[in-house]
């Protein structure tokens, strides 16, 4: 099992990169930053560009994995664009770099692209995008006339040596099928992985494709905030009802074992309120300490 950060874009790069180093110093063991044009509300007031964001923070962690929650390669993003910005990242971080997918949200990309379109025809513009990345990937030199993209004689000049992992992020039953056929693993969030159904059409999707889903990495977002009160009315985006709120470790400790019990692998905290140094260095402290000795387990030693 991995125990991760999500770092929020919601604050300057400097302060995203320092959160991922101090965050790789207590413990956890994989980031993720969102990749947003603009942040959710105005009084947010940050949306740095993840792709820069995540450069810098290479050079400044040691050896952390790293990626996107989530990139939308369908409208501001073309896919040749993604494949060859994560191919990068991946030779300069061997090893440590994952992308993670999404049909996107409106907020992104009308202002950016002037553009949207209908759950169906994001989806299949999603599916053929990550056709197009993977065969970039591969070193193929690529001439496509697709439905929705129209590519002649691309190639990818520098890759790495290993394989990208590419997860997809889902919410519901037919994006979950998606995930499953077209992704190395899924992402999504605590309340969702905790409905049956949604997992049932995740390892659906995955066995379609001839693939043991078992052996396909969920990660959950899990919004905690430590504190109470004032804290969480500064945090709160309406959904608070779902976030571990605490300063007990046992509540934070008991939610994580709550995913781990559902098959959940990779459980991803996302500090709910704007001192996020005060999450990690409490979860350093309090909470991670306490899984120490089952994810040496997991990794069989």
């Amino acid at each position: 099992m991995t125990i991760g950060f999500v770092l929020s874009e919601q604050v300057m790069v400097n302060a995203v990169i320092g959160y991922g180093v101090a965050a790789e110093q207590v413990g956890f063991e994989r980031l993720w930053m969102a990749d947003h044009f603009q942040p959710w509300i105005d009084f947010q007031g940050h949306a740095p560009q993840a792709w820069v964001a995540l450069g810098a923070l290479g050079q400044r962690t040691q050896r952390i994995p790293f990626g996107t929650s989530i990139t939308c390669p369908i409208y501001r993003y073309r896919p040749t664009v993604v494949a060859q910005a994560f191919a990068t990242l991946a030779t300069l971080y061997p090893g440590r770099i994952f992308l993670g997918l999404s049909s996107g949200a409106a907020h992104d990309e009308v202002p950016a692209a002037s553009t949207w379109g209908d759950e169906g025809e994001r989806a299949d513009r999603l599916v053929e995008a990550i056709s197009i990345i993977r065969r970039l990937w591969q070193g193929d030199r690529v001439t496509h006339h697709g439905q929705h993209f129209h590519i002649s004689d691309a190639r990818l000049y520098d890759l790495p040596e290993q394989p990208v992992p590419l997860y997809i992020a889902a919410e519901d039953v037919e994006s979950m099928r998606l995930a499953g056929r077209h992704g190395d693993g899924l992402i999504t969030g605590a309340a969702a992985v905790m409905r049956p159904e949604l997992r049932a059409a995740f390892e659906e999707g995955a066995r379609e494709f001839g693939k043991d889903p078992a052996l396909m990495p969920i990660f959950a977002e899990l919004f905690v905030v430590v504190g109470r009160g004032a804290v969480v009315t500064a945090a709160d985006s309406g959904t608070s009802s779902q976030w571990v709120v605490s300063t007990d470790p046992e509540e934070h400790v008991a939610a994580i074992r709550g995913l781990l019990d559902l098959g959940v692998r990779e459980v991803h905290i996302h500090a709910a309120q704007p001192d996020q140094r005060r999450v990690i260095e409490f979860y350093g402290r309090e909470v991670l300490p306490r899984f120490k000795g089952l994810r040496t387990k997991a990794r069989g030693a």
